[in-house]
């Protein structure tokens, strides 16, 4: 009975949690048909402010898996200082989000100077990336609201939130490009105007929700050197961790770019398809019921809850790979028209969609490491994996071997079951137990005074 309810809160968490994923993943490819229509030079400007805003966004991530890591402990101890990470998070969010914000106001041309020296571009993008670095301030917030929630395995809200933005943003987008005559830098100027209005109103959303339901919120008492140093332990590893993998991926670009522009854009063509899973998801609910289980002293749990969710998200990431398989050549046919685009990304697709359960697999296993604070484990492994394998080993078949891009992504996907299969090992021998230690609790310092969510 106990072990179909642990199953069963699983499911529903999960479930929730994929909500979200999927539909924020499918935001920007809804964009992007949109915003194809106004032109390169505008999907250019676009797409460098997104390597801009990668550094900040990555930095936000860490913070948010930070305090989803410390919340859901407390929330497993049933701690009443279970609003402690997120009050300590939204200050360190919110001076970092505003000092970004307040750069990119003030350098927006010198910005987009570093990446192209293309005059039009910069033009178009100026005021646009201005927008978002706004923006970036209610996604901050967006983002540790979000982690609160789903430590407490209170997983309904966020894909409600994120609907309801991307309905707002996808409404006013239609309306300004299909429904306006402004030129294209007034309708790029748009484009971040709205992105911007759909980020305050879940920003907004969510702290109307945490304020609601959380009386014991006080964001000036959390301020503390030990509060920052525990949450800074988890997060900013894990943020230097991210901009790590980022540069392995430009690498693999680069390399891939010697094989001519057809090569890289049927990676780009990919790589989407694959941004496009929702099984961070599974990661998520891995993260949070890991961490509850460590917060309650329950190591055997812990473990079983790691392996019970990447069994789920595997079968279920699985199924979808296997029907991508079938169906990606008519589905790849409807929106590539350039033919010997489609031919060399058929292939590529065809073996994402065959290790997409492994990819997953992967990913839900690097989030149970992170609830159990066994952040050196999954840094070593990944980036030993990265650099230890990928890059060496696509650098020679790509300029020793003359190989084209099939081979690479058959050694992406190598890549992919080494790694699962490492962290696998590690997680069965139980190294990172000692990342998950913690001080003994006394009972009489354990209330049992949970703030209603």
């Amino acid at each position: 009975m106990i072990k179909y309810i642990r199953k069963n809160k699983i499911a529903s968490v999960s479930s929730h949690n994929v909500a979200g994923i999927l539909i924020t993943n499918l935001q920007p490819m809804i964009d992007t048909i949109m915003i194809s229509q106004l032109g390169s030079s505008v999907l250019a400007a676009i797409g460098i402010a997104n390597v801009i805003t990668f550094l900040p966004i990555t930095l936000f991530l860490g913070l948010s898996y930070g305090i989803q890591t410390l919340t859901a402990r407390e929330y497993g101890k049933q701690s009443i200082q279970i609003n402690t990470a997120l009050n300590t998070g939204i200050i360190c969010l919110l001076l970092l989000s505003l000092s970004t914000a307040a750069l990119i106001s003030c350098f927006p041309q010198s910005l987009y100077s570093l990446i192209t020296q293309n005059q039009q571009v910069c033009s178009l993008g100026k005021n646009y990336l201005i927008m978002r670095g706004l923006g970036l301030i209610f996604l901050s917030i967006t983002l540790g609201m979000r982690a609160y929630f789903q430590s407490i395995c209170k997983t309904h809200f966020p894909p409600l939130i994120i609907a309801c933005a991307v309905t707002i943003n996808t409404i006013l987008n239609i309306i300004l490009i299909y429904f306006t005559n402004y030129n294209n830098n007034e309708k790029l100027l748009g484009i971040g105007i709205t992105n911007t209005i759909a980020l305050l109103f879940a920003a907004l959303t969510y702290s109307y929700l945490f304020i609601r339901h959380n009386k014991t919120f006080n964001i000036c008492l959390s301020l503390t050197r030990s509060n920052l140093k525990k949450l800074l332990t988890l997060s900013f590893p894990i943020s230097m961790h991210g901009i790590a993998d980022h540069l392995a991926t430009i690498l693999l670009y680069r390399m891939i770019g010697t094989l001519g522009v057809t090569a890289i854009a049927a990676t780009h063509i990919t790589f989407n398809i694959l941004g496009t899973s929702p099984g961070m998801g599974f990661g998520l609910t891995a993260l949070s019921m890991v961490s509850q289980a460590i917060g309650a002293d329950n190591i055997k749990q812990a473990k079983q809850y790691g392996y019970q969710v990447a069994l789920l998200g595997g079968i279920t990431l699985g199924i979808i790979g296997l029907l991508g398989y079938i169906l990606s050549p008519s589905l790849l046919t409807t929106f590539i028209l350039d033919k010997p685009l489609l031919q060399t990304t058929m292939t590529p697709v065809k073996i994402m969609c065959l290790y997409l359960s492994v990819h997953v697999g992967s990913q839900i296993m690097h989030k149970c490491f992170e609830g159990a604070s066994a952040i050196t484990h999954i840094i070593t492994t990944n980036l030993s994996v990265l650099y230890g394998f990928l890059l060496p080993a696509s650098f020679i078949a790509i300029f020793y071997f003359n190989c084209n891009i099939n081979t690479v992504w058959i050694l992406l996907a190598l890549e992919k079951l080494l790694k699962l299969l490492l962290l696998i090992y590690q997680w069965q021998q139980e190294i990172w137990i000692k990342g998950s230690q913690r001080e003994p609790i006394i009972p009489s310092q354990q209330p049992k005074i949970l703030p209603t969510a």
